[in-house]
């Protein structure tokens, strides 16, 4: 944001909430300011909030599950092959395995 002057912004939040996802924005090596500037930047990208929500009985909203929130929600949950580094194309694309002879008359 070179040349341009930053606004405050003031919310209150839950403690445990803000210290929860601000341990979260460490880990992923963000500070507060840059996650809620990436937020921002979503939302006017999307014309309006970057995932869905939608309301409960009671009157609480939930977040829509998408296809990306379900597939962080499984990640590292499927054990890979071990040699699946080096080996992906004959699982991703079906061809044979580098460096291994077909037996027998194609």
């Amino acid at each position: 944001m070179t040349g341009r002057k930053s606004a405050m912004i003031r919310a209150r939040v839950d403690p445990a909430l803000k210290e929860r996802a601000e341990a979260t924005f460490t880990e992923v090596g963000l500070s507060a300011s840059t996650a809620i500037t990436l937020f921002y930047t979503q939302v006017v990208r999307h014309h309006g909030l970057p995932f869905d929500v939608e309301a409960r009985p009671g009157g609480r909203a939930s977040v829509k599950p998408t296809a990306w929130s379900v597939l962080r929600q499984r990640s590292g949950t499927v054990v890979a092959p071990p040699d699946w580094a080096s080996e992906h194309d004959h699982y991703v694309h079906g061809v044979r395995k580098r460096g291994s002879q077909r037996s027998g008359a194609a």
